[in-house]
């Protein structure tokens, strides 16, 4: 059985499937860490979350969480994977990436960026195993899973 990284560097699933196991994996990590986060404390009834898209109408919110926020960090994620060029080695590469996303995201809110930190070595994973493509495909494959992990994150915020 290949590791979860092998699989995302590797695979010859076309975009939906391979889409579709790495939201998979996106939000399975984004879970565990929610959970050990909780479970030790650090996130409790107190913890507060950027709540921006979630006090905006849903659709609005839904755009926003769901495919304007993902296709802008996406984007920015191609400049910084060239910042990161002399980084050897994908596994480190995803790594490194996972860092500064998560640093990124926690000046918004320390949970927030530890659980970004998961999510964006995957996210990193597949815009590397894409890129071998061209760099548009590693795109729009990103942006694919980016979106679909934040539309069920903003589904799941929007429950009563």
């Amino acid at each position: 059985m290949r590791s979860p990284l092998k699989f995302l560097f590797s695979s010859d699933l076309g975009r939906i499937p391979y889409a579709l196991v790495a939201v998979s994996m996106s939000l399975g990590v984004g879970l565990v860490a929610l959970l050990i986060l909780v479970l030790t404390g650090i996130i409790n009834s107190s913890t507060e979350f950027p709540s921006s898209a979630t006090d905006a109408p849903f659709l609005v919110g839904l755009l926003g969480a769901a495919v304007i926020g993902p296709l802008i960090e996406t984007l920015m994620m191609v400049l910084i994977l060239r910042m990161l060029r002399f980084v050897k080695g994908p596994g480190l590469k995803c790594l490194v990436s996972g860092v500064v996303w998560g640093g990124f995201h926690s000046l918004f809110s320390l949970p927030w960026g530890i659980i970004a930190f998961g999510m964006f070595i995957v996210f990193t994973a597949a815009f590397l195993r894409w890129e071998r493509r061209s760099t548009w495909e590693a795109v729009k494959t990103v942006w694919l899973i980016h979106g679909l992990h934040n539309g069920v994150a903003f589904l799941a915020s929007s429950l009563p």
